[in-house]
C-alpha cells in the first residue's frame, strides 16, 4: 500500500501518515488564515483535494486510480465536511465520505490536466509511495 500523505499549500509541507487528529488540526489551521488548498493522497492518481476558505466554502475533487476516474462534488461544502472527507479517505472508508455527496464525473486527459489551475494539480514528485 502506498504511503498516506497530507499536502498543505501554505508552505508546501507534507505530513506523512497523518493521524485523524493531525488532519483536523492541519486543515483548521491552514484554512483559518486565507483561501488555500490541501490534498490527501496515496499517489499521483489516488487523492482527494480541496480548495477554498471558511468564508466562501470549499470545492472537493477526487481521483481514484486514474485520470479517467475523477470526480468533483456538485456543491461547495464547509470545513467540517472537508475534514470528514479527508479523515474518511485516511481510514479508507470510501462509503463514509464519497456517498455523503453528489459527485459529477470530470473528464480529464493529460492535456486537460496540464491546463488545470495549479492549485488543483498534484505534482507527482511531491508524492512518494
Amino acid at each position: 500500500m502506498a504511503r498516506l500523505q497530507l499536502l498543505l499549500t501554505d508552505d508546501r509541507s507534507i505530513v506523512h501518515d497523518p493521524s485523524i487528529g493531525d488532519i483536523d488540526t492541519a486543515l483548521r489551521t491552514l484554512f483559518s488564515k486565507t483561501e488555500s488548498w490541501a490534498t490527501i493522497s496515496r499517489g499521483p492518481y489516488d487523492y482527494v483535494t480541496t480548495k477554498g476558505s471558511e468564508e466562501k466554502g470549499f470545492f472537493l475533487e477526487c481521483e481514484m486510480g486514474s485520470l479517467d476516474i475523477h470526480y468533483r462534488a456538485k456543491n461547495k461544502v464547509d470545513i467540517d465536511a472537508v475534514i470528514r472527507v479527508f479523515q474518511g479517505y485516511a481510514r479508507q472508508e470510501e462509503e463514509s465520505w464519497f456517498s455523503d455527496f453528489e459527485w459529477e464525473t470530470v473528464r480529464l486527459n493529460d492535456i486537460d490536466y496540464k491546463r488545470m489551475p495549479k492549485s488543483f494539480q498534484i505534482e507527482p514528485n511531491l508524492l512518494s509511495n
